[in-house]
């Protein structure tokens, strides 16, 4: 009987999981009932009918595909957009445990959260891994606790927030062009790229990095130190998605080693050393603070960045005859969808809870979520609520409430609506960057759009003399 029911229950689990696989709306639905009526022992079975089955039906594209479905489709499917808030495992020293935590998909429950004076990650997490799981040289123990992780009441979280904003220029929401380390919003491709090369995911990632740390440094990284940032890049990715074991000691060696050259080039440069001196004026460690803002932008900066614009590229390339004139027609416009349909990053993912609660979900399951439990929240689901974005899985630029996205962790809104993102009550854990990022995004994109309508223009043209 035990053999039979082993097997039987493998079997089973096998038959599902394939009739998922060929009817996805099965996995909906068998997930749904699992977040229902499961012990919380078996909640990670969950997997099997969401996120597997989905990252095969999306061919493992993650950025444009998993989460968006996940958070977009299955979660308010459970729950409802109304309600917002589903369960999620309990993650304790970085290990899937027992128990469950909350995981926030609507726009109203995310905002909520992302805007608490008391919002805070884990001291001893980096995104998804434990600092205890990881090898030397993942993350510099430098910069822990990394202001990511600090709690928005926190003094010393206002206070480097602040140090950025003043030192770096160009993430200023409006920066003084005089003041800027090199020509305000000029965007210069690295060697081997031209504007003809959207097509190419490598390239548009490479430019993006490229002009980030001439933007914010002044310094230009050669074709090999560019490279390197691309192997950085993948190789901390694991460790975000906390895929990062701590036998990876060679992993760990290899971003060390990255992060050395990278710092080479913008340490003794003359605006590593005035984030220096700004950063000792104010009687921190100059030194630490300069790593803890060079480690933010080979990750956040690189990385969000890059995935937005890269996403974004893609779309326009994808269909330049449409996509292009309406590029053009309001910039602006085009990117704040862009940022809204293609965030780059899940979420403020994971969070701490600071608001326990304790009671029945919206499907009836009863929690009890004390303060400090692990939580999660996405970006994508926000991005998508109907009851903020109508029609939300159309790309439409100029939509009502289009700057209403949370990709930057807070909403844009209220972000744009403060002078600083250091010092914005209303939004008080926006990205530092928010402003830069967009700016760059749109730079980079106008740049490859550019080379699209040359392409269409020359296709025109050619047609035009085929004809005669």
């Amino acid at each position: 009987m035990g053999v039979c029911g082993k097997l039987c229950g493998f079997l089973l689990v096998i038959v599902l999981l394939l009739a998922v696989i060929i009817f996805p709306p099965t996995g909906r639905v068998l997930w749904t009932n699992i977040h229902k009526y499961a012990p919380d022992v078996v909640l990670q079975t969950e997997m099997f009918f969401s996120f597997v089955p989905i990252m095969i039906y999306c061919k493992g594209d993650y950025l444009t595909c998993v989460k968006d479905k996940w958070m977009g489709d299955y979660y308010p499917y459970a729950y409802g957009w109304d309600a917002g808030v589903g369960l999620t495992w309990q993650v304790v020293g970085g290990v899937v445990g027992q128990g469950n935590g909350p995981n926030i998909f609507s726009h109203a429950q995310y905002k909520k959260a992302a805007h608490s004076p008391t919002a805070g990650r884990f001291d001893d997490h980096f995104i998804m891994s434990n600092l205890s799981t990881l090898p030397p040289g993942v993350v510099p123990t430098e910069v822990v606790p990394a202001v990511l992780h600090m709690h928005t009441d926190n003094p010393e979280h206002k206070k480097r927030r602040t140090l950025m904003v003043d030192m770096l220029i160009n993430i200023q929401k409006t920066p003084d062009p005089e003041k800027t380390p090199v020509k305000f919003n000029e965007i210069v491709a690295p060697p081997g790229v031209t504007n003809r090369d959207g097509g190419n995911y490598t390239l548009i990632k490479r430019t993006v990095g490229f002009n980030l740390f001439r933007w914010m440094f002044g310094v230009d990284l050669s074709v090999d130190q560019l490279t390197m940032m691309e192997e950085y890049d993948g190789t901390l990715a694991l460790a975000v998605m906390g895929l990062f074991g701590k036998e990876n000691i060679k992993g760990g060696e290899t971003l060390a080693k990255i992060r050395k050259e990278i710092e080479g080039v913008i340490i003794p440069s003359n605006e590593g050393q005035k984030y220096i001196a700004g950063a000792n004026e104010r009687g921190m460690d100059g030194l630490n603070r300069l790593r803890e803002v060079i480690f933010i932008s080979m990750f956040a900066g690189y990385g969000g960045t890059g995935g937005l614009t890269t996403l974004s590229v893609a779309h326009l390339v994808g269909d330049p005859k449409n996509q292009v004139p309406l590029f053009f027609a309001d910039t602006k416009a085009y990117m704040e969808e862009c940022a809204r349909f293609f965030p780059p990053v899940n979420g403020m993912n994971p969070y701490k809870v600071t608001d326990a609660f304790k009671g029945a979900l919206s499907n009836g399951k009863e929690v009890d979520w004390p303060v400090g439990t692990f939580g999660m929240m996405s970006t994508s689901g926000a991005n998508r609520d109907p009851a903020v974005f109508k029609d939300p899985n159309v790309f439409k630029p100029g939509r009502e409430n289009g700057d209403r996205f949370m990709t930057f962790n807070n909403e844009y809104r209220e972000v744009n609506a403060c002078v600083s993102t250091a010092d914005c009550p209303k939004a008080p854990r926006g990205c530092p960057g928010t402003h830069m990022a967009l700016r760059l995004a749109t730079g980079v994109m106008k740049f490859f759009a550019e080379g699209e309508k040359a392409k269409l223009d020359e296709a025109a043209v050619s047609s035009g003399q085929q004809e005669l």
